[in-house]
Order: structure tokens, then sequence, then C-alpha cells
């Protein structure tokens, strides 16, 4: 593919990608291509964001395609694709980590043979004017390098959050189009026996937080469970786990940070006790300040944070705790 002009399309399915994930993808797009390459982007106009496509022409895609479609689903999101691969020679397709997403993937990538990357957390151009797809392997273990081979079309599906760096660049060229949906009936040879309703509290979401609590086995967490909850309340900050602590005692999995969990970018994030497991520096390498806290002086997650604390996580935690108590208090 280095011999060929990359044209890569980065679609964008919901008003939350258009307006959280597409700047950053977009400038990173631009970043890595070469001066030759063409980058496009895709909206789908289904739930208002044309007040946003403007805004968002001006982050690295040199032509943006506003599509109106009659029916929204894998099926003829794939079809949409598959048309208007064969008019613009589209070759590399980038997709947000959502279900509707990677479920075109998979049928997109299947139908042309391509490469497919899912959970990536990184893509850079190598020497060879290659790109390289980056995602954590065997548990969190390592990170692997992926460079497609023996194919024309690469197919990438990036965990949100995995790039936050934004910058301007010339604004593109906006068309809009309408895409009749085939309406084909697919068949479903699954049959749901019965249905159980997943509560989650949206206050407890760690995605977008500003300033996150990182847990992990540095702490007993059934003993400070209260004082995490105070600390929370008082100081408007949202608690994670990594995976251990998640699978240990069974907490709700929406507060995992990591590659297998929610990818985070807050403006601080404080970590008690985590030793720096590859799986979860995936889901914080875009954090703006990172505090690590560990009694482990040799802990690998000193090596990635911008300021370090070598003591028990717990004693830490409960001197914070009681400083934060007396301020609120006077």
């Amino acid at each position: 593919m280095s011999k060929t002009i990359r044209r890569t399309v980065f679609v964008s399915n919901t008003k939350q990608h258009l307006q959280k994930d597409a700047p950053a993808v977009l400038t990173k797009l631009r970043q890595i291509s070469k001066d030759e390459d063409e980058i496009w982007l895709i909206v789908l106009d289904h739930e208002g964001s044309s007040s946003k496509i403007e805004e968002i022409s001006k982050y690295g895609a040199q032509y943006v395609l506003v599509y109106q479609m009659t029916e929204i689903n894998a099926y003829s999101l794939n079809d949409l694709l598959q048309n208007e691969r064969q008019k613009y020679h589209w070759n590399t397709f980038i997709f947000m980590d959502d279900y509707l997403s990677r479920h075109t993937a998979g049928i997109l990538s299947t139908q042309t043979e391509a490469a497919y990357i899912a959970d990536c957390i990184d893509i850079n151009r190598n020497i060879n004017d290659k790109w390289e797809y980056r995602r954590t392997a065997l548990n969190g273990s390592f990170i692997a390098k992926i460079i497609s081979m023996n194919t024309q079309i690469e197919v990438c599906v990036i965990k949100s959050n995995a790039f936050s760096f934004c910058k301007t660049f010339e604004a593109a060229i906006i068309t809009h189009n309408s895409w009749l949906s085939n309406n084909r009936k697919i068949k479903n040879s699954i049959k749901v026996l019965d249905k159980t309703k997943n509560e989650q509290n949206t206050n407890n979401l760690i995605g977008n937080a500003k300033c996150v609590f990182g847990f992990g086995r540095g702490i007993n967490l059934n003993q400070n469970y209260t004082i995490l909850k105070d600390i929370a309340d008082l100081c408007d900050v949202k608690i994670g786990m990594t995976k251990a602590i998640i699978e240990e005692n069974g907490n709700n999995e929406f507060q995992q940070i990591g590659q297998s969990g929610v990818s985070i970018a807050p403006n601080i994030y404080i970590a008690f006790g985590i030793s720096g497991a590859t799986q979860h520096l995936a889901g914080v390498k875009n954090a703006k300040v990172l505090i690590a806290i560990n009694n482990d002086p040799q802990a690998k997650i000193f090596e990635y944070a911008d300021y370090i604390v070598i003591q028990d996580a717990e004693i830490i935690l409960n001197e914070l705790y009681k400083l934060i108590v007396d301020n609120t208090s006077t």
C-alpha cells in the first residue's frame, strides 16, 4: 500500500463521535498521512449533527460527505461504504468503538478481505511508509504493533479517548448526499428468552471526567469503600479501578480503566496502589497529569507518571480524606 495513495475515511455515525472523538482522530490521521494522501470524513446526519459539521471540517479532513439515510444499521451502512468505495477509491476505514461501528467494520472487512484491527489505541507511520496499528494483547501484558500484509484494504476500530491532541487545518470540502437504504430483511437465528435491563448510574461514568482517582490492589477496597465514596461526593471526582479489582470484587465494569475497559483523558489522574500493567496504562495515557502513589519504588507506573509518591497508598488516602473533611467543615 505504500506505493499507492492512501485514501482514509473516518466514519462518524453519532453526535458523540462528531463532538468528542472526531477532532482528535482526524488530527492524528492528518499527522501520519503523506502530502498526497487523502482524508475523508463521513457524517451520518440522522441526529441533527449539521451544526457541528462545519466546525469539524477544519480538523484534518480534506473532504466531508454528509449522508441522510432512510435506515441506519450495520448492513445499510456497509452498503453505503461499499458503493462509495468504488467511486472514491477508499482503502483505509476508521471506526470508533461502538456496537454499530464494530458490526459494520466486521461485515466490511469480511466482504472486502481487508486487514481488520480492533481495539486500536494508537496509529503511526513507520520508516517504510506503512501504518503501524497498536493494541494491547495477551490480557494487557504487552502492546502489539500490527502491520497489514497482502491486502489493499485496512479496517480499524479505535478505542474511545485513544487520541486527545487536536489541531485545525484548512476547511474541508463539504458535500451533502442522500442514501436510500435497501431496507433488507435481516434474518435473526437467535431467540431471546429473557431480558434484564442493566441499570447504570450515569453519575459514575468516568470517560469524560476532569479528575479521576484510580485504585488497584494496593488499596483494600472493602475497608476503604466508604472513604472512596465520600471523597467522590465531596470533591466531584470519579472513581475508577484496575481490571484486577473489578474481577476480584465484582464491581461495575464501567468503572474499569484500561484497554478492555474505559480509556480516560482527565486533567488529573491519581493512581492509588496501581503497579502499572500495560493494559491499564493504555487507558490512562491521555491524562494531562498522572500522579502515582505506590510503596514499591520499582512500580512500572512511575515510569509514566508526572509526579510519584513512594508510600503506602492507604496511608496517603486516609490523610487526603482527613484533609478534605477538615477543609469542607470549616
